[in-house]
Formats: structure tokens, sequence, C-alpha cells
């Protein structure tokens, strides 16, 4: 997990690319991401999500490449979907080998099908914990501040590229005009799972144009 988590995200840096810990599904030839802390809930709903015929992108780690200033894209891999076994019952994706022996976690099969090519990114998503459940955008100084709030792979960025302050601005101010960032806040409730990951879903399609069929590697 070590291995395919925080040395990839290393790695990555290493390379140029921009790792962010989040999970994401693509849809009309875009990719849709969700990002919070470890235990947000962000693998449960990209499973859920790929249930409901939105195909997997990636779990936990989404690798950017940022060569073109206007437009973020998504480099696929590291696609192995981890859940807990509450979430593989809530999602019905099929439950594989146990992460480690000291945690009763397990890499799983989405329902749905997966994303392998390289795409542009739509939309990050924060999630949050709270009532009413909404879907609100993000704009101006708050859109800064949350590209800043990435967990353990900004670290890892900023030890690897080592920008000064003035082109790290510059970094945060163009990620912060090119990304329509939003935030998804939900109540920590079981039996609204079903009915906040509909909202989620329609709002990814809505954004994608409407496409009822979304990207498959068939």
């Amino acid at each position: 997990m070590w291995r395919n988590g925080s040395v990839y995200a290393a790695i990555a840096c290493i390379n140029g690319l921009y790792p962010i810990h989040a999970s994401a599904v693509a849809v009309g030839g875009q990719v849709f991401a969700f990002t919070g802390p470890s235990g947000a809930g962000k693998s449960t709903l990209v499973a859920e999500l790929s249930r409901r015929g939105l195909p997997l992108f990636c779990d936990d780690t989404l690798v950017l490449d940022l060569s073109q200033p206007d437009r973020i894209v998504c480099l696929p891999g590291h696609k192995r979907l981890k859940l807990w076994p509450d979430a593989l019952a809530m999602t019905g994706a099929k439950a594989q080998d146990q992460v480690m022996a000291s945690l009763p976690k397990f890499y799983a099969e989405p329902v749905g099908e997966v994303v392998t090519n390289a795409l542009p990114l739509a939309e990050l998503c924060f999630l949050e914990h709270g009532s009413p459940p909404r879907i609100e955008p993000l704009s101006g100084g708050e859109k800064l501040v949350r590209l800043q709030d990435d967990h353990y792979t900004t670290e890892m960025y900023l030890a690897a590229s080592r920008p000064d302050r003035l082109d790290r601005f510059r970094q945060l101010a163009q990620l912060a005009r090119t990304l329509r960032l939003i935030r998804f806040v939900r109540p920590r409730d079981r039996e609204r799972f079903s009915t906040d990951a509909a909202l989620v879903a329609q709002h990814i399609l809505m954004q994608a144009g409407g496409s009822s069929q979304p990207d498959s590697d068939r």
C-alpha cells in the first residue's frame, strides 16, 4: 500500500507531474475527481458511481500533467480500488485480496467499467460532512486556499520541485483559473448514501453535457 501510494506519488513528483490525493470517475471524455482527508469517502463514492455507470478512473492518487497551461490532463494508472467491508456491501464491489494483514481493508473490483486513457480534468470536488446535502461552486480566494490543502501529496511535490513563493503562487493561480472547483456537503448517514450518490451522478452527467453513456474502454 505504501509503494502504490506514497512512493507512486513521489515518483510522479520527481518526473515533473502533479499528484493529488483524489479518486475519480470519467464521463464524456473528462475526469471528475473527489478529494478530501482519509475517511472522507472518496473511494466509496467512486465505487458507487461506477455501479451507476460512471467508469472508475483512479482511486486515492490522481496524477496530473500541467505542461499545457490551459488544459490539465489526468494520467491513467493506480486504479486498484481499496474499500472497507461496509463500503463493499454498499457499492456491490467484489472483494479481492486484503490490503495488509493488520488492516481489514480490501482491494476491490468495481461493478462498472474502468477508463485507461489520459483525459482532461473537468472538475475537482471537495468532500465535506454537513447538512443539508448540497453541491456548491468555489470561487475567488477560497479556490487558492483549497488547492493548497492536499495532504501528503503537496509536501512531496514541493520537496521535489522546490518552487519559490512567486512561482508557487503563479501555479496555484493558474490552476484556480483553469479548474472548476466545487464542494459536496452531505451528512455522515448510511441511510442517505444512495440518495446522495444519485445527486452527485446527476451533477456529473449535467456537467458532462447530459451524456447518458459514460466513457469506457470496451
